[in-house]
């Protein structure tokens, strides 16, 4: 690194006074004045409020196997003297989780306040106040490559934090080197504490496959050596299962470790709970909805992929950003068309803008929207494009609201569906296939294809006893209650049904009315959610697949289509005469154009399974035969452009040669330029995995790509 740098300071004056970057549109010509400023700042919004959800939804799921993790690390246990065991055990958690950065920090989170507690006095009642609950070392694979650099990260921490606690000590904290000289210290700092007030020297050893098994092996015996002087506590963090420890080192380390195993929920798990508390909990109202593909989409990443957490979030806040490059994303604004003069603001002088606006207000089903009959949406959807367009703000305004009702309105009777399902599987009664999920029943009902599954609850419901309905009719209360007060409002009729049936008598024709009323709450309200005005505007269903594209990407593909199509990527194409396009000239000339690697692959695609490396050459050498001819007519095009040396897609190219050497070094040297640039570009295609070379015959190539489409 020898060149010059050169540094420019930083004036905030000058900054101040740059007028601010217009951002640019995903469609400009259906798109306002500052159309993508309002939608960043929608996003913002409505990610912001998102991802605080989600850390809830997540640390209320983690919390049972963090609490349980945090009580077994720091809370002395009986010791069990019916059993035979070792003298000194060392208590070991094994932590098992597909999702090691989550869980990881939901662990910590809960850990670090328990850790930092000092021990009471009315508890200790010796004295002992100011003493520590434990002393925490983590150890990462990638700083431990050596027994020697582990056991020096983990002396020189403990003996820091025991240096704490001793008065004048920190010479001597700086002086131990050795486990030895840990023990001594420990000794020094908490020797006159009793024993139940000792703090715990807990080792986490997180991700412990990374680990190289036999550093950890030396390490375990090397604890175990120490534990009757020192009350270590280890915790492993595995993604895998816990046979991996009996695999991996020899049952003589392991016999000293006391192991208890601890669960974290599962992919699948955290995809539902992330799914039923952002899009079906009646308790929170999103203003971008979820739909049956997005559900889709992230189960399969679950399922499929083993996705953690943080993935799936990275999935959904993707789908958000791709869902605000739409102009339509802005008809999500909760106060857009509430004031008036947002239709002259919005509208006036964009006639491209409120044709797009007309389209995305009207719906399939034109029946579905008018929930009121006094609603302005009574009117045909159809007869939008004959309105004005000042009254369109206030019909985004009414069928925002609207929608939102509905999905309201359908997350109620998801769960009263589920608490049904729940009762019926307490009696030994099935609502619907083992094989479906949860989440394939949300998916269902956001496309309207729950019918089946209604018509069998609501038979049950009718079939039931007096005290299995009355139980159900408790359950369901329950849950009603549970609602905040603007869904229990929505849901008054259904309440008051509930409230009725409970309070009468032993009467199967009366009761058997509450099957019918069911019926009639589920056909209104699990709708097909695509039928509805501004699906496309506050559903995130049309950027599922450019998300997925983005998260989990084809490579083979996109290599394919880049190596097929490179101009897509690269410089423009060879400007040639009108009379010319189209011809086989033409083509020839487009052709010279292309990398190396590009020539050489379609070539390729007219060979077989094998491909002779001469004749391969030979055809490479007639695609860039007139390389130098096609490029001395571009630079002789009077255009300022052209006039410069001609240099495309890293080819340089000075016209015909005025060196002085005959037509025979001339030849000579193009042969070997061609030879070098054919050599890498074989290369390339084998690093890619296009292509591999045959060990028998060295001059021949093997194809591992075939059935292209163009």
């Amino acid at each position: 690194m020898n060149q010059s740098v050169v540094i420019i300071p930083f004036d905030e004056n000058e900054v101040d006074d740059v007028a601010p970057r217009p951002v640019s549109s995903s469609n400009p010509d259906v798109d306002f004045v500052d159309g993508a400023l309002l939608r960043l700042d929608a996003y913002k919004a409505v990610w912001s409020r998102c991802a605080s959800r989600i850390r809830g939804i997540l640390d209320k799921l983690y919390a049972p196997v963090v609490q349980d993790v945090s009580r077994f690390l720091l809370d002395d246990r009986p010791r069990d003297d019916s059993a035979l065991q070792l003298e000194v055990e060392i208590p070991t958690a094994l932590l098992i989780s597909t999702d090691q950065s989550t869980i990881s920090v939901a662990l910590w989170k809960a850990l670090d306040p328990l850790l930092s507690e000092e021990n009471d006095s009315s508890s200790v009642g010796d004295g002992e106040l100011g003493l520590p609950r434990g002393v925490v070392v983590r150890l990462a694979a990638r700083a431990c490559s050596t027994l020697a650099s582990t056991l020096k990260i983990v002396t020189k921490s403990l003996a820091t934090q025991l240096g704490r606690y001793i008065s004048n000590s920190t010479q001597d904290a700086e002086e131990v080197e050795d486990m030895r000289g840990v023990a001594a210290l420990y000794q020094r700092a908490f020797g006159d504490a009793s024993d139940t007030h000792k703090p715990h020297i807990i080792l986490t050893l997180e991700e412990i496959e990374s680990f190289d098994p036999l550093i950890l092996q030396d390490l375990l015996e090397l604890l175990a050596y120490y534990a009757p002087r020192l009350p270590f506590r280890l915790l492993f963090t595995l993604s895998t299962t816990a046979g991996y420890l009996q695999t991996a080192m020899p049952r003589a380390a392991l016999i000293g470790l006391k192991t208890e195993c601890f669960q974290a929920p599962t992919g699948e798990v955290v995809s539902e709970h992330l799914i039923r508390g952002l899009y079906f909990d009646p308790s929170f109202e999103p203003l971008i909805a979820l739909g049956p593909i997005g559900i889709h989409a992230l189960r399969e990443l679950s399922t499929l992929y083993a996705t953690p957490a943080a993935g799936l979030t990275s999935a959904l806040q993707v789908m958000h950003m791709y869902h605000f490059y739409d102009p339509r994303a802005v008809l999500s604004l909760p106060a857009l068309g509430e004031n008036e003069g947002d239709g002259e603001v919005l509208f006036e002088g964009r006639e491209n803008w409120a044709d797009y606006v007309r389209a995305a207000l009207s719906g399939r089903d034109e029946t579905l929207f008018a929930l009121e009959p006094q609603g302005r949406l009574k009117r045909s959807y159809r007869s939008l494009y004959l309105g004005d367009t000042e009254d369109l703000a206030g019909l985004v305004a009414v069928a925002r609201g609207n929608f939102h009702e509905m999905t309201r309105r359908t997350r109620s009777a998801v769960m009263v569906l589920l608490a049904i399902r729940e009762h019926c599987a307490t009696l030994g009664l099935r609502v619907w296939e083992p094989r479906m999920r949860t989440l394939d029943v949300y998916q269902a009902a956001l496309e309207g294809r729950l019918r089946d599954v209604v018509n069998n609850a609501v038979t049950l419901v009718k079939r039931m006893e007096f005290q299995q309905l009355q139980d159900l009719l408790e359950v369901l209360h329950t849950t009603c209650d549970g609602w905040p007060q603007h869904v229990r409002r929505e849901e008054k009729e259904l309440r008051q049904d509930i409230v009725v049936f409970k309070n009468l008598g032993e009467d199967e024709e009366a009761l058997a009315d509450f099957g019918v009323k069911l019926e009639e709450y589920f056909k209104a309200r699990l709708v097909k959610m695509s039928d509805l005005a501004l699906y496309d505007a506050l559903c995130l269903d049309g950027v599922v697949d450019y998300a997925m594209d983005l998260i989990n990407p084809t490579a083979r593909s996109g290599i394919t289509a880049a190596l097929m199509q490179p101009m897509t990527w690269l410089e423009a194409k060879l400007e040639l005469p009108e009379h010319e396009a189209g011809t086989t000239k033409a083509q020839e000339a487009e052709l010279v154009t292309y990398p190396d690697a590009s020539i050489l692959f379609l070539r390729s695609l007219e060979a077989g399974k094998k491909i002779n490396l001469l004749d391969w050459f030979e055809s490479f050498s007639m695609a860039v035969e007139k390389e130098a001819e096609h490029f001395t007519k571009q630079e002789e095009t009077p255009s300022p452009r052209k006039r410069r040396r001609a240099k495309v897609n890293g080819k340089q190219v000075n016209g015909p040669r005025a060196s002085g050497k005959s037509a025979e070094e001339e030849a000579e040297e193009r042969e070997q330029e061609l030879q070098v640039r054919f050599v890498r570009s074989v290369q390339e295609l084998e690093y890619v995995g296009i292509l591999k070379h045959s060990a028998r015959r060295t001059d021949f190539a093997v194809r591992t790509l075939f059935e292209t489409v163009d």
